[in-house]
């Protein structure tokens, strides 16, 4: 775990472009936090008793979003810099020949301005744990809580770049499931807004299972009408892990089996040949 001090940042890598294979493109520059993975590694740190660097980043969040205080506007974005602010937009230094030659060499990083609905959600369940931990919620949290919940009230419908950070947005089943995950949470940290979230919860449900997901055999597979043949996508995991799906009865062991084998934490991409190996975990 890579942090600054200074500013309580989550820094995901020191490096940039390094290829997840060698001479591939996919070589990105990861020298920011991502307010996932910040959400993420607070609800790990309150688990295991360290409140005070969990304290540190949860104030980075809410700094942020302090400073994106536009009516109507996102609270934060995607990633920051680590002291904090917008990171710089992408940029291809040609000049250079990069690792194993693996071009191009990136600096800054375009997911700044994506819409990934899950981040809200992560946001949102590390107040809880915050907050089930024994911290108090001050006034600058309970407006950054606020602003999160009326985001992913306001856009959960829409398409997003989704956690694989794709380019064209897309209805991403995932993304539908963190942000009925993050409602329900956010139920626990405003109960004067209970009844309006679990409605919201109750019609993100119905699409997923509408649009999403289809079950057959007690098996969840994806939609995917390009696809002649169905399978199961990484979201469909969350379904039972996040009681989206009742939890009886037991999971079918072929059900059990793709679950453990294919996790919702690895992107859908397909892995790097060279290097046979999977693609980066989040």
């Amino acid at each position: 775990m890579l942090t600054y001090a200074p500013s309580g940042a989550f820094v995901a890598a020191p490096t940039t472009s390094l290829p997840e294979a060698p001479g591939g493109e996919a070589n990105w520059d990861y020298r920011f936090t991502w307010l996932r993975d910040t959400g993420l590694l607070i609800d790990t740190l309150f688990r295991l008793g360290y409140s005070g660097e969990a304290k540190a980043f949860l104030h980075f969040i809410v700094r942020q979003a302090q400073e994106n205080d536009d009516e109507g506007s996102d609270p934060v974005g995607v990633l920051y810099g680590i002291r904090g602010g917008a990171a710089p937009q992408e940029e291809k230094l040609s000049h250079l020949r990069g690792y194993f030659d693996s071009q191009p060499v990136r600096t800054g990083n375009r997911a700044g301005n994506q819409l990934q609905l899950d981040t809200f959600a992560h946001i949102l369940e590390a107040f809880s744990c915050f907050q089930h931990t024994g911290g108090k919620i001050d006034r600058p949290m309970r407006k950054s809580i606020d602003r999160s919940i009326d985001t992913l009230l306001r856009r959960w419908p829409e398409p997003e770049n989704g956690v694989w950070e794709s380019v064209e947005r897309r209805l991403y089943t995932y993304g539908k499931v963190m942000a009925w995950n993050g409602l329900g949470t956010a139920t626990e940290l405003t109960k004067k807004r209970k009844g309006e979230l679990e409605k919201v919860c109750e019609e993100i449900r119905a699409q997923v299972l509408a649009d999403g997901v289809k079950m057959k055999n007690g098996r969840a597979f994806s939609r995917r009408p390009t696809r002649s043949r169905q399978s199961m996508p990484r979201a469909c995991s969350l379904l039972r892990a996040t009681f989206f799906r009742p939890i009886s009865p037991a999971p079918r062991a072929s059900e059990s089996s793709a679950i453990s084998e294919r996790a919702p934490w690895f992107s859908q991409r397909k892995p790097a040949r060279k290097w046979g190996g999977r693609v980066r975990a989040l």
